[in-house]
C-alpha cells in the first residue's frame, strides 16, 4: 500500500553508457577550455567498464578550474558519495579536485569537499600516465543535510597543474522526496520493485485521466499505460533500473506515486 510518507531516492550515475549524461554540463568559470571525460581505462575497484577522467597528465591546465555540473537536485536530508582515484606525479606538478554546491543557480559556491596532492592521492608518486588498478581507489562520503529544502547544483572541479590522471566514479546522492496523497486513501502498487510491468489500484483512478511518468530529476518518459476505471498497468520493461515517480497530470487530489524498476 502506498500512503502519505517520505520514501528514499537516489541519483546514481556511475557512467556505464560510456558517455556523459545529459543531465551533467561541462563548465570552465576561469576561461580553461579543458574537460572531463569518459574513459574505458577503469572502473573503481574494477566492477564496471568505465569511469570519468580528467587528464592533467598530457594536459596542463595551468591551474584553471574545469567542472562538470549535475543541476537541479532537491535536497532533503540527503548524502553525496563517489569514488576517486589519484597518483601524484610529483613536486612541482600536483593536481586539486573539489566538490562545490550552489543554491543561487551557480552565483555563488560552497566548498563541500578538497584535495590534492597527497591528500588526494590514492595510489604512490607515478611518473607515468597512472591507471589506477582495482585497489587504487578510495570511497568518499560527504553530509548534505546543511543543505535540506532547496534546489541546489553540485560540481565536481579539477584545478589541473599538469599533474597526473584524476578519476571518479560511482556518484550517488541520497534525497528525501515526498510522496503525495492528498485525500490519504491507500493505494495498491505491486510488484514493487518492479520488472516488466507495474500495476497501480484504487477507485479514483478514472479512464479519462492523463498520467505522466518522471525519473527523479524530473523528466518526463513515455511508457505505454493501460488505464481502466480504478486500475491501471504500467509498462516497465523498456525503463532501466532505477527509482521513478507516477503522477497525475490533469488532477492534483490525485497521488504521487514513487517505485523501484529493478
Amino acid at each position: 500500500y502506498i500512503i502519505s510518507s517520505e520514501s528514499t531516492g537516489q541519483i546514481a550515475e556511475d557512467f556505464e553508457s560510456g558517455a556523459i549524461s545529459p543531465d551533467w554540463q561541462l563548465v570552465h568559470p576561469t576561461g580553461g577550455g579543458f574537460n572531463w571525460v569518459i574513459t574505458q581505462e577503469c572502473s573503481a575497484f574494477g566492477t564496471g567498464n568505465y569511469s570519468m577522467k580528467f587528464d592533467n597528465y598530457w594536459i596542463d591546465a595551468q591551474g584553471n578550474q574545469d567542472e562538470i555540473w549535475l543541476d537541479k537536485i532537491n535536497v532533503v536530508n540527503g548524502s553525496l558519495e563517489f569514488d576517486v582515484a589519484y597518483a601524484e606525479y610529483g613536486v612541482p606538478y600536483s593536481d586539486t579536485l573539489a566538490v562545490l554546491l550552489s543554491t543561487d543557480c551557480g552565483v555563488t559556491w560552497n566548498e563541500l569537499w578538497m584535495k590534492g596532492g597527497d591528500d588526494l592521492a590514492t595510489a604512490p608518486d607515478n611518473n607515468n600516465a597512472f591507471i589506477p588498478a582495482a585497489s587504487e581507489w578510495r570511497h568518499e562520503a560527504i553530509d548534505l543535510t546543511a543543505f535540506d529544502g532547496g534546489e541546489v547544483i553540485i560540481a565536481f572541479q579539477n584545478r589541473g597543474r599538469y599533474g597526473n590522471q584524476l578519476y571518479v566514479d560511482n556518484i550517488n546522492v541520497q534525497t528525501n522526496f515526498s510522496v503525495e496523497d492528498a485525500d490519504n486513501s491507500k493505494w495498491i502498487c505491486y510488484p514493487n520493485p518492479a520488472t516488466d510491468r507495474l500495476w497501480l489500484e484504487n477507485d479514483q483512478i478514472k479512464i479519462a485521466s492523463k498520467w505522466a511518468l518522471t525519473d527523479l530529476l524530473g523528466r518526463e518518459i513515455w511508457v505505454p499505460m493501460n488505464i481502466q476505471a480504478g486500475k491501471m498497468e504500467v509498462l516497465t520493461s523498456s525503463l532501466p533500473a532505477g527509482q521513478y515517480i507516477i503522477r497525475c497530470v490533469d488532477n492534483v487530489s490525485l497521488s504521487k506515486i514513487q517505485f523501484q524498476k529493478q
